[in-house]
């Protein structure tokens, strides 16, 4: 009798390990493997991905805290983070080099869709660098330092992640509207500094 208990124990025991081992993968949390794969720009663009998308989203930041953005020359790792990506984030106005600059290079090399490509920049009315005299104006790549550009930036990332990924909607708004309220107190700050 106790050899067919044991029996029956141990049978037991290999049904609830087998049957633990294959709920993991109906288990609705997020695991790393289903996260929207994002590459950014540099780290103004990494900060608002990894706040908008919070768990939902793997960042991969191109260039480096330091380096200059304007004349980064991209990675072996950049190439596969570029290919790979569920969505790819850049500043535009020439940050990057403009269209034929390294990020539009590194886009057209890895063979990106251009529906996975976002300018956060999109819809700002650019500033000009006034150069010596005799010399074109250059448009200001550093718009980002401007809070109202950034809260530009925040909505235009925030509505491509929703594009992307239209089921998690609430989470990417809500972070966004977060975002959003740090950057307004920011920006009051600035105008009763600057009156």
């Amino acid at each position: 009798m106790k050899y067919k208990k044991r029996i029956i124990v141990s049978l037991f025991l290999v049904f609830a390990i087998i049957l633990t081992a294959c709920s993991n993968g109906d288990n609705k949390d997020i695991d790393e493997d289903n996260r929207l794969k994002i590459v950014s720009s540099f780290t103004i663009i990494t900060d608002m991905a990894e706040k908008i998308g919070g768990d939902l989203v793997e960042v991969y930041n191109l260039v480096p805290t330091g380096t200059d953005p304007h004349d980064y020359e991209p990675m072996p790792d950049d190439s596969k983070a570029a290919t790979d990506a569920d969505i790819l984030f850049y500043n535009g106005l020439n940050l990057e080099g403009g269209e034929s600059g390294w990020f539009m290079k590194m886009m057209n090399s890895v063979g990106q869709e251009e529906n996975k490509i976002f300018n956060l920049n999109e819809g700002v009315e650019p500033k000009y660098l006034t150069g010596e005299e005799g010399r074109e104006e250059e448009v200001n790549p550093h718009s980002f330092i401007d809070p109202q550009v950034g809260m530009k930036m925040v909505e235009n990332l925030r509505d491509a992640l929703i594009q992307v990924d239209p089921d998690n909607e609430d989470l990417y708004r809500e972070n966004g509207d977060e975002y959003l309220g740090e950057l307004k107190e920011i920006d009051e700050r600035y105008a009763k500094v600057i009156d």
